[in-house]
């Protein structure tokens, strides 16, 4: 089968994927008209508007603490030392949740419907119990950065909403987590160690962020998947402000490309989560892989029905591609994926390169217009009765950190969007933020 790529299906895909100024800017006001729906209480915005019981930090917390990350495709255990303002690791210990060998074959996998509750978390408790060296006798404080949507009534409390980032351990859901956890570390013997704060991410990011500085607002995880946390100013009368966990990557009011679509509708929960399969890197791959089996589709007969299994693409295969300076690098970085596909009559043309490489572009593009316009939505909003303060939004995450474009492409859109008021708007990069805030917030 020759790997003939239908040039003109991936044009037609790149400019579904154009956002031009008009469109951007119905997102931007449909996301505000979901925060002022949801601080409100309104049940019809897509927007969570979780309260995370935690403030902003002094910036002279100290001490030992534990922080516990789990969100992803890893979990992370790390025991910090905070003093002066300078933050130390002292033990670590890592795991992804689910590992294959080179063959391919799962070696485990705690991600699935068959995983029991208890193994997913003895798992975790056993990650924490490395990062302390297995020390038992010594009490730590433990922050935990949890980053699922959580229904939460005080801050060492979360009863986990709905799985995200295709997890689907059954029995977890509308359980109080740190229980879960706490019951975990008492089977391991590690009783000495209390669970104090449980936070999402962005929270976590934010807290992190705003310890060395307090024109800290907001902070967005933009890697495997996407949310947004910010100081919210409006939360009703009599009410201070506090950080909300927006769980923004639910928001839905956007329009769907046929792509889009079919990437939802192969999830494993078609209908949620809308705005983080359109831009986290979780889901990038995957909108680039159904352009691609489609173009290599077209009619033929002979193409496997399980094509986009077969080829899939990831984020990082995406910044691959739009990092190589040659079209020789280039070619490689496709052939990998389809060559093993295609057979032994593989070939890929300089044109087929280049509008592959567009496809890219236009699949980050958007996405980094996507997300500037709903943290422009957050500082009008919270800006609303006043002008727009001078003001630090931090972002933790591969997407925003490693996809080649993206960055100043947020950073277009925001100015774009906001004006000479975009000047007042400073992006910063936080890797790995999220660990160090939940230390924080452990000791806070």
């Amino acid at each position: 089968m020759a790997a003939v790529i239908d040039t003109r299906v991936i044009q037609t895909a790149i400019g579904s994927f154009v956002i031009g100024t008009d469109r951007l800017r119905r997102v931007e006001s449909a996301f505000i008209y979901d925060l002022e729906g949801g601080v409100s209480g309104d049940d019809q915005s897509s927007l969570k508007m979780l309260p995370a019981f935690i403030d902003l930090p002094t910036g002279r917390e100290e001490g030992d603490a534990l922080a516990l990350d789990f969100g992803g495709t890893n979990v992370r255990a790390r025991l910090y030392h905070l003093e002066k303002g300078i933050a130390t690791i002292l033990g670590e210990a890592a795991r992804p949740l689910r590992e294959t060998d080179r063959e391919n074959n799962v070696c485990y996998d705690y991600t699935t419907a068959e995983t029991k509750p208890e193994e997913l978390f003895d798992f975790i408790a056993g990650i924490v119990g490395e990062a302390v060296g297995g020390n038992n006798r010594k009490s730590y404080s433990l922050g935990w950065t949890f980053s699922f949507p959580a229904r939460q009534d005080r801050l060492d409390h979360a009863e986990l909403i709905v799985w995200a980032k295709e997890i689907a351990v059954p029995g977890v859901e509308g359980q109080d987590v740190v229980r879960l956890l706490r019951e975990a570390l008492d089977r391991r013997d590690l009783k000495n160690i209390t669970v104090k704060a449980v936070i999402n991410d962005t929270i976590a990011t934010l807290i992190a962020a705003a310890y060395s500085d307090d024109k800290v607002t907001a902070a967005t995880i933009y890697g495997t998947g996407h949310n947004t946390g910010c100081r919210e100013m409006y939360v009703g009368e009599n009410r201070p402000a506090q950080l909300i966990n927006l769980e923004s990557g639910g928001f839905s009011k956007l329009m769907q490309t046929a792509c889009d679509a079919e990437v939802d509708a192969r999830s494993d929960r078609p209908g949620t989560q809308l705005l983080e399969k359109m831009v986290s890197g979780r889901y990038l791959g995957e909108l680039f892989t159904n352009v691609v089996a489609s173009a290599v589709r077209g009619d033929r007969d002979e193409v496997p029905a399980d094509l986009e299994d077969r080829l899939s693409f990831t984020a990082r295969d995406m910044s691959q591609l739009l990092s190589a300076e040659t079209v020789p690098q280039q070619f490689n970085v496709l052939a990998e994926k389809l060559a093993p596909v295609m057979g032994d009559r593989f070939s890929l043309g300089r044109a087929e390169i280049a509008a592959l490489k567009g496809l890219a572009e236009a699949i980050s593009r958007r996405s980094a217009r996507l997300v500037a316009a709903t943290l422009s939505a957050i500082v009008k909003h919270n800006s609303k009765a006043g002008e727009i303060q001078p003001q630090t939004i931090a972002f933790d995450g591969s997407v925003y950190a490693n996809m080649p474009g993206v960055a100043p492409a947020v950073r277009a859109a925001l100015d774009e969007l906001l004006g000479e008021d975009g000047k007042k708007i400073e992006l910063r990069s936080l890797m790995e933020g999220s660990g160090f805030g939940a230390a924080i917030a452990a000791i806070m």
